[in-house]
């Protein structure tokens, strides 16, 4: 048994952490993908292009997979048509290979836009904050040698 006055105030809960504008992510998050986009999406285009190359191959391969499939019950088993059998089974063979090396060309691809977006974001950061003239102090943990020895509980 859910009250309406429960879910109310779930819903109304959730609303203020979902956001407004789109209704799945807040403002912050629309602002900061749309910087990164912004900055990142032009000089990266061909290397995107080449990952959605990548992309289109693997699905074209999934679905040739299903095609081959469907001939080989129907073309070997159902009309024993002994002709088509190598052929399907070379595209046995060599469609999951395709597959396999356009999912691995993919991969590829996007973890070298996240490093090089990773590493030109480090850098603009490391660079404004060179260029501001605030100190930033990092405080940091003593180590063990380095503190006063324990004392000794006092006797009474």
């Amino acid at each position: 048994d859910v009250r309406a006055d429960d879910s109310e105030r779930t819903l109304g809960g959730l609303r203020g952490q979902i956001g407004t504008r789109t209704g799945l992510i807040d403002r912050d998050s629309t602002t900061l993908l749309r910087r990164l986009l912004s900055e990142n999406l032009r000089p990266q285009a061909r290397r995107y292009a080449v990952a959605i190359v990548f992309m289109l191959v693997a699905a074209a391969a999934t679905a040739a997979w299903a095609w081959l499939q469907k001939d080989l019950v129907n073309e070997v088993f159902f009309k024993r048509d002994a002709s088509k059998l190598l052929p399907i089974t070379i595209g046995i063979i060599v469609l999951p290979f395709i597959k396999g090396l356009a999912g691995y060309g993919q991969d590829v691809v996007l973890s070298r836009i996240s490093n090089r977006t990773s590493r030109i974001s480090s850098t603009r950061s490391t660079s404004r904050i060179r260029s501001s003239n605030r100190t930033i102090t990092i405080r940091t943990a003593r180590r063990t040698s380095d503190a006063p020895p324990p004392r000794a509980p006092d006797r009474a």
